[in-house]
């Protein structure tokens, strides 16, 4: 494990117990480090790919490949045959993705090459060769009109109904990896914040930490409602999935292949914000603002909360979203 990554791994665990001592996430999640000889992780500068690569880091003579798109390009079937081939992992965890929601809009088929068709290269690839595949997705796939007094979070169930050029391709993405692959799976999950090993690129979080010190008032978006989740979280309950056989039984039907992890509870832009403004100490004025007064080039969901109820219930539950949330940011201040 390199050293950054174990600082991390120390340092999560000692603020989980800081913010909620009766409640650690080891004692929450089930979770386990499957002992492999070979895990791949595409898409390898993202923030999950980050919190993953720190629990999954070689150790008892486990090999761990990071892969960036400078080292695989998962749109070229040779590439990902070459690749893939030369290492020859048991898992393959497929966090490749061009998740740029408003890019997505006016690059439609460089989004749909890499997080649909990409993903039936990387699940093919995992077909011939009997790997494991998880293939990460997103909640942005409901994005149904739904009455916020009478809704109810998305279950594995549900049918999807993409609205944007980024959910359509993910929701490709699943499908492709589902029907490549008999020992995949899919992870959808939402709104994550974690630590990145590259520097420009931010989150939600990090975007409010920053603005909060540039203006007085901000204006966030309030209608809106999801679950934002730590990508450490999100990594920890991936690893509880790779060491059951059970989620990559090639016998069961697709739909029991997917499954929704996030952080507890849910919340709005605007509400996150004054939160993570909150527990800062900072002054900062948030005034909600809806979706179309923001007018963003890309539809958003107005209700994309994820039912976590079937991972709880095999593996144990995640924090809330304010608990993460709170560990998250006394982290960064521990980083500075």
């Amino acid at each position: 494990m390199n050293s950054r990554c174990a600082e991390r791994s120390h340092a999560f665990l000692t603020l989980s117990m800081a913010v909620s001592p009766e409640k650690t996430v080891g004692s929450l999640l089930k979770v386990f480090v499957p002992m492999v000889e070979s895990v791949a992780i595409l898409g390898g500068q993202g923030q999950l790919a980050f919190e993953l690569q720190c629990l999954l880091a070689p150790d008892s003579g486990r090999s761990l490949s990071i892969l960036g798109r400078e080292d695989l390009d998962v749109t070229k079937a040779a590439q990902v045959d070459a690749v893939l081939s030369g290492i020859h992992p048991q898992i393959v965890i497929n966090c490749a993705a061009q998740t740029q929601v408003d890019v997505a809009e006016s690059t439609s088929e460089n989004t749909f090459a890499i997080n649909a068709t990409g993903a039936g290269h990387v699940g093919r690839w995992c077909a011939a060769n009997r790997a494991k595949l998880v293939y990460i997705s997103t909640d942005h796939v409901f994005g149904q009109a739904i009455d916020r007094a009478h809704a109810r979070p998305w279950r594995e169930t549900d049918e999807p109904q993409p609205v944007s050029v980024y959910s359509r391709s993910k929701l490709a993405g699943e499908q492709a990896t589902l029907e490549a692959c008999p020992h995949s799976i899919v992870v959808r999950t939402c709104g994550l914040y974690g630590e990145r090993p590259a520097k420009g690129k931010g989150n939600f979080v990090q975007t409010m930490l920053r603005l909060a010190q540039q203006r007085p008032v901000l204006k966030v978006v309030d209608d809106q409602w999801c679950t934002p989740s730590s990508a450490k979280d999100v990594a920890q309950a991936i690893c509880s999935l790779l060491d059951d056989p059970e989620p990559f039984d090639p016998t069961t039907n697709l739909t029991s292949r997917i499954w929704h992890i996030t952080n507890t509870g849910s919340t709005t832009w605007a509400q996150l914000a004054r939160e993570i403004f909150s527990l800062q100490g900072f002054t900062t004025e948030v005034i909600p603002i809806t979706t179309a007064e923001f007018n963003a080039p890309a539809h958003r969901p107005g209700y994309s909360v994820l039912d976590t109820s079937r991972f709880t219930q095999r593996y144990g539950e995640l924090p809330s979203w304010k608990e993460a949330l709170a560990t998250y940011l006394q982290m960064l201040q521990r980083s500075e």
